[in-house]
């Protein structure tokens, strides 16, 4: 899925981090859409007179991250 694996190559992985890394970045590159996403209509919100709606959405979307990236890197991958 992605060609995480031929990424971490071209980026110089060796056997132990293809091993933990593969697994990492597919999580990474599936969530990626989502978060350019964000970055692209957060801009959109706040030209349209609401910054607090993009204030808002921005700190969600951060707070989310924070606490999913615990709950499934810390306690689930673990």
């Amino acid at each position: 899925m992605f060609h995480s694996d031929t990424i971490l190559t071209i980026m110089g992985g060796n056997d132990e981090i293809l091993e933990t890394g593969t697994s990492y970045l597919q999580i990474v590159l599936l969530c990626a859409p989502f978060f350019m996403l964000n970055n692209t209509i957060v801009p959109f919100v706040r030209n349209d007179y609401a910054p607090k709606l993009a204030m808002i959405a921005t700190l969600s979307s951060s707070f989310y991250n924070i606490v999913f990236d615990y709950i499934f890197f810390l306690c689930i991958w673990v």
